[in-house]
């Protein structure tokens, strides 16, 4: 940071000082002044699309993303052929939950930038969104195949399959998720949902006590292994963990299980 500060103080004009001065502040999530010296950056250099694209994912991570989005167009206009700023506008696009125009940038992105594993995942999950599930699962597949280490895309696809009744393929998708990151809480708590709807309520058990080792926090784990208790006929094991999940805040099984009469 010095040497930015060296710099500018030497040429108060220097565009690319204050652009790399921002740009270290982001990453540090002083989001004030790295917004101040990309602003400072543009008006130095206004020409510059890059310059917009990074000030418009500062935007982007303090949540302003209409803001972010002006800046994506004008990154866009300087330059159509900018594949990152489409791509960072489907991404504010999709916190807005403005699906297909997320899409729509994602689609360009993917024109630009063919080989973008990101780009084919972030456009699965919209589509996902707007349950066009079957083009989620082709997205997943090719940001797969351009990735097939990346464990989050392993799990998005396995909450398609799981969504269209596919337990089996979702559980395979679950299990190449945690070979990949054997710390995804959700990924353990999704394949115990899909083993409970497979019929298999011993595996599903075991995934909800490894979600909830890894995120003793963690309320939908202790409401899903409740209601599992409940079926097998331990009543206090379930009322423990209803009242659990009502110490985090949810409430409505441990009272529906006294309304019925199992817990007290």
């Amino acid at each position: 940071m010095a040497d930015y500060d060296r710099a500018l103080h030497l040429d108060p004009q220097y565009a690319a000082a204050y652009y790399n001065r921002g740009v270290a502040y982001k990453n540090l999530d002083r989001i004030e002044p790295a917004i101040e010296d990309l602003t400072q950056a543009i008006r130095f250099d206004p020409q510059n699309a890059i310059y917009y694209r990074n000030r418009g994912v500062i935007y982007k991570k303090a949540r302003q993303y209409h803001r972010a989005i002006e800046d994506y167009n004008l990154a866009i206009r300087i330059d159509p052929r900018y594949g990152r700023a489409y791509f960072n506008r489907g991404v504010a696009y999709k916190k807005l939950g403005r699906y297909q125009d997320a899409i729509d940038d994602y689609t360009q992105a993917i024109r630009l930038m063919p080989n973008y594993t990101r780009a084919y995942h972030n456009r699965g999950v919209a589509y996902k969104n707007l349950r066009q599930y079957q083009r989620a699962i082709e997205d997943y597949n090719e940001a797969i195949r351009l990735d097939p280490a990346n464990a989050i895309i392993y799990y998005h696809r396995g909450n398609v399959y799981s969504r269209l009744g596919q337990y089996r393929r979702a559980i395979e998708d679950y299990d190449e998720a945690i070979r990949f990151d054997p710390n995804m809480t959700e990924a353990y708590y999704r394949r115990g949902v899909t083993y409970k709807n497979y019929g298999r309520p011993y595996e599903a058990m075991l995934d909800y006590n490894q979600a909830i080792r890894l995120d003793p926090n963690y309320a939908e784990a202790y409401i899903s292994r409740g209601a599992a208790y409940l079926n097998l006929g331990e009543f206090d094991r379930a009322c423990e963990d209803f009242l659990k999940a009502c110490e985090l805040d949810e409430c409505a099984y441990l009272s529906w299980s006294r309304e019925k009469g199992y817990c007290h």
